[in-house]
């Protein structure tokens, strides 16, 4: 996780260092045997590579200006994915990607 926010911070979503360290983070989860989060790690870089950025946010309408990003929201929840509520938000993020990428 630490090398996907910090791919974040130092780049962005320039290069190809953030979907790297997402595919890391994919088999962590993966050796981890968590489908759910080996999935939305997938999603999310597929969607980042699609898209050169984030844009899918499940609190669209009540973001205001100055809050965090919905991607720094997203990494938040991927840090404490064993949160029951984290989890929750997580399953949402999953369906908006799912639904961006037509799949």
């Amino acid at each position: 996780m630490d090398n996907v926010i910090s791919a974040y911070k130092k780049h962005g979503f320039e290069g190809s260092d953030l979907i790297k360290a997402f595919k890391e983070l994919r088999e962590e989860f993966k050796d981890a045997e968590d489908p759910t989060m080996t999935r939305v790690c997938r999603l999310a870089y597929e969607h980042i590579e699609a898209n050169k950025n984030f844009t899918v946010d499940v609190f669209e309408e009540d973001r205001e200006e100055g809050d965090q990003t919905s991607f720094e929201y997203f990494l938040e929840l991927i840090q404490d994915s064993q949160n029951k509520f984290n989890r929750e938000e997580i399953q949402e993020y999953k369906v908006l990607l799912l639904e961006d990428l037509g799949q």
